[in-house]
């Protein structure tokens, strides 16, 4: 080999050597990192850690950034100060994260095991996780009891009333955001009620679905003949269809009279709204007999009318007439009450209080002759017919408590037995 040509290859090749020897990639990482650098191994190749694969970049030295997208840059500098920048490329970081596989720890602090409950009580639990807890689903007797709860504390009302009496059990359930749960030790509580049967006169479940009789569940069973009225689809079984001017009527008792405390209570499916007051349960005529209207007005209002025995001059405490706040909806099954309480009078809808007012006089009703009807007036001049269905009616000779008519709104009148 001639010795120009081996000078004249070496030179080349160690040209080449310093070249790589002093190429430097800067990479600039941002926008958190905008001014760090690293230096990538001396190599003409790209760098395996420099390519992205897909779109996410999983390189040794992107678990030293947080996830994220980020651009890249190079630059090439020779012995005699040049320099080149590539073209830059964009990369998201997606390095794994610890998996959570720790579930949360949840307990019922509220009711006590072993509790006795009635009307409505509160249910509390505590729940941690260690990175957080997102929700909080009670449990009665296996079922989902409202919502879940997703902020603490962690809370839910219930109503007792809603349920029979006797043991039911209660759990909490804690979730957290990856899907871990825990449920809490049981607990079982017995649901203790008052059965509000003590002064039920008149109660009509109207599940005959046939005929012209409608047997009287309470004490005084005193069975109605329907008139006009037939039969619809209930809230529970079947229920009276006035059809407008229809009624089921009973014969006068004295127990449909009350005195100074009564509960007027009824489901009803309102398809229209009434252009004069509508009776659901009525011992009115308009004469000296009259004792009182339970319905709705033409607003939609649960309504009362009375009189009792401190006169007979309209617009009077003892002559006169109340509506609740609160609207009935159409098409849709409502429950409704009123409250007599001295002369304290209480609408109720839904079992819920709508309002009160101090309207009647310290006398009892009026004790009259007039029949008892279930649906539209239909005497005196005037038809005041029911535009709807009435189901599971109810007259009482006391003043019920918020819990008992909750009891009453989720509890279906029984059928009774044989009446004459």
């Amino acid at each position: 080999m001639r010795a120009s040509a081996f000078y004249s290859g070496a030179r080349r090749a160690i040209g080449r050597a310093l070249l790589v020897a002093c190429l430097t990639a800067l990479i600039v990482v941002g926008p958190l990192r905008a001014n760090t650098a690293m230096r990538a191994p001396r190599s003409t190749a790209q760098p395996s850690w420099l390519r992205p694969t897909g779109t996410a970049w999983q390189a040794r030295h992107a678990a030293s950034v947080p996830n994220g997208t980020y651009t890249l840059t190079a630059l090439a500098r020779d012995a005699a100060g040049n320099v080149t920048t590539s073209a830059p490329i964009t990369v998201t970081v997606m390095n794994p994260g610890p998996v959570d596989t720790t579930p949360p720890t949840v307990a019922l602090t509220t009711p006590a095991d072993g509790a006795a409950v009635n009307t409505v009580v509160t249910l509390s639990a505590a729940a941690s996780d260690n990175v957080g807890v997102a929700g909080v689903q009670f449990r009665l007797n296996g079922a989902d009891l409202g919502p879940e709860d997703t902020t603490s504390p962690y809370s839910i009302t219930w109503n007792t009333a809603t349920i029979g009496n006797g043991v039911h059990t209660l759990t909490a359930t804690a979730r957290d955001a990856a899907g871990n749960t825990a449920t809490s030790t049981p607990r079982t509580v017995t649901v203790s009620n008052l059965m509000p049967l003590t002064q039920l006169v008149a109660a009509y479940a109207f599940d005959e679905g046939a005929g012209l009789s409608a047997l009287d569940s309470s004490p005084t069973q005193n069975r109605a003949v329907l008139a006009g009225a037939g039969w619809g689809v209930g809230r529970s079984g079947s229920a009276l269809a006035a059809n407008g001017v229809g009624y089921a009527e009973a014969a006068d008792r004295s127990a449909l009279s009350p005195g100074l405390t009564a509960t007027f209570e009824a489901w009803v499916f309102l398809t229209g709204a009434p252009t004069e007051p509508a009776s659901i349960l009525n011992k009115w005529s308009q004469s000296s007999d009259d004792e009182y209207l339970f319905g709705l007005d033409t607003s939609r209002r649960v309504y009362l009318a009375w009189q009792t025995t401190g006169g007979a001059i309209w617009g009077t405490p003892s002559f006169n007439d109340a509506a609740s706040a609160g609207q009935v909806p159409l098409n849709v099954w409502t429950h409704v009450a009123v409250v007599r309480n001295g002369p304290v009078v209480s609408f109720y809808i839904n079992g819920s209080l709508s309002s009160s007012v101090t309207a009647m006089d310290a006398n009892p009703f009026r004790n009259g002759t007039n029949s008892l009807r279930v649906g539209s007036q239909s005497r005196g001049g005037r038809v005041r017919a029911f535009p709807g269905r009435i189901d599971d009616a109810r007259l009482y000779r006391r003043a019920l408590a918020p819990a008992e008519i909750q009891l009453d709104m989720n509890t279906p009148i029984s059928a009774p037995g044989s009446q004459d």
